[in-house]
Parts: structure tokens; C-alpha cells; sequence
């Protein structure tokens, strides 16, 4: 074997180890995820907080949108094989990306239309139990960033990632610094506001990012 094909081979099998592993932590975040959103929505159903509930759903895409970076990594793993060009690799980011930001928008949309209700309407909600929800979020959400921290200085993936989660965790805080206004002052209006906070959050950063990064690698 000349000293080229080696380094063609040995380049090869550089790519398919970072891929594997980062399809691999991306399956790992996933699951951490799902498993954070089933528990924080029941608990937030329990509680009858909508915010806990909107926690955990911004909580679901983030699951969405690393598993579709598992799919992404298989991707991109498999046009590093074939050689193909930069763009083409973008162009696939930036697809998986925007199916991302498309069912982002209809968890803002669900989001906001029981806010809304909720704001209407305002109902008892059990400041304990929403504490609880959304202390669950700050432990799944901590777990993740803990895991994205590690891998992304040198993977622009993860730090877009990280940023989601950090985002996440904030809101996470917020949430559960309401909770003691309504459990001893019974405001349960604040509840709906925040609803709709996090959901503005979500809109204006997946609007940012779809603009100025997917849509241009379309």
C-alpha cells in the first residue's frame, strides 16, 4: 500500500470513528430527553401548570432534533465515504434542520393555544407538584449540557445543541422560581404568562437559526 492510499485509508476510518461517536452520543441525549419530556409532561399535567407542560415539550424538541442528528451523522458518515462535496453535506444538515424548526413551530402553536385557555380560564395548579416538574427539567436538562459541554469545542452541531439546552435549563429555573407565586399567593395567571415567554423564546431562536444557518444551506 503506497503512503497515499494509507493516508486515504487512515483519513477514511478517522471519519467513520467521529461519526460513530457522534451518532452515539446523539442516541444518548436522545433518550435522556424522551425520558425527561414523558416524566415532566405527566408531572406538569398533574400539577395542571401549563409552563411545566411547555418545559417539557421544548424538552421533545430537543429528543426530535438529536434524533434526527443520529440521522444526520449517518448521513454525512456515508457522503464522507463517497467524497462528496461540502455543500452536499450542508445541504443535508440544513434539511434535517429544517424539518426541526418545522415541528417546533407546531409544538409553539399547541403551546400557546392552551396557554390561552389557560389564561381565559385560570384553574388551581399544585405549586408543590410543579415544583417537582420542574426540578425533573433541571436534572435532564443538567445531564445533557454535561454530556454536550464535552464535545463541543470542536463540533459546531454541539454547540448549536448546547445553546438549545442551556436555553432549556433557564426555563426550567424560571418555572420553578414562579412556583412558590403560586403556591402561596394562588396567581395563577403567572403560570399562562410564562407559557407563553418560553414560547416566544422558542420561536425567536428557531427563527434565528432557520434564517441566518439552515435556510442559506438549502
Amino acid at each position: 500500500m503506497s503512503k497515499r492510499d494509507a493516508h486515504i485509508h487512515y483519513d477514511a476510518h478517522e471519519h467513520e470513528h467521529k461519526h460513530s461517536s457522534e451518532k452515539n452520543r446523539y442516541a444518548l441525549l436522545f433518550f435522556i430527553a424522551i425520558a425527561t419530556f414523558f416524566i415532566q409532561a405527566a408531572v406538569g399535567k398533574w400539577a395542571g401548570s401549563v409552563a411545566v407542560v411547555s418545559d417539557a415539550f421544548h424538552t421533545l424538541m430537543h429528543s426530535v432534533g438529536f434524533l434526527l442528528n443520529v440521522r444526520v451523522a449517518y448521513v454525512v458518515a456515508h457522503l464522507c465515504e463517497t467524497n462528496a462535496g461540502e455543500k452536499k453535506i450542508h445541504r443535508k444538515r440544513a434539511e434535517y434542520g429544517l424539518a426541526n424548526a418545522i415541528i417546533l413551530f407546531f409544538g409553539i402553536a399547541v403551546i400557546c393555544s392552551e396557554a390561552y385557555q389557560k389564561f381565559l380560564f385560570p384553574e388551581e395548579i399544585i405549586g408543590p407538584i410543579m415544583i417537582m416538574g420542574a426540578c425533573i427539567g433541571i436534572l435532564g436538562n443538567s445531564v445533557s449540557l454535561f454530556i454536550l459541554h464535552k464535545n463541543s469545542a470542536t463540533d459546531e452541531n454541539f454547540k448549536w445543541s448546547m445553546r438549545h439546552v442551556v436555553l432549556d435549563l433557564g426555563e426550567s429555573v424560571v418555572v420553578l422560581l414562579s412556583a412558590p407565586i403560586i403556591l402561596f399567593f394562588h396567581f395563577y395567571i403567572i403560570d399562562s404568562i410564562l407559557s407563553f415567554v418560553i414560547a416566544g423564546i422558542i420561536l425567536y431562536t428557531t427563527g434565528k437559526l432557520l434564517f441566518t444557518h439552515t435556510l442559506k444551506n438549502l
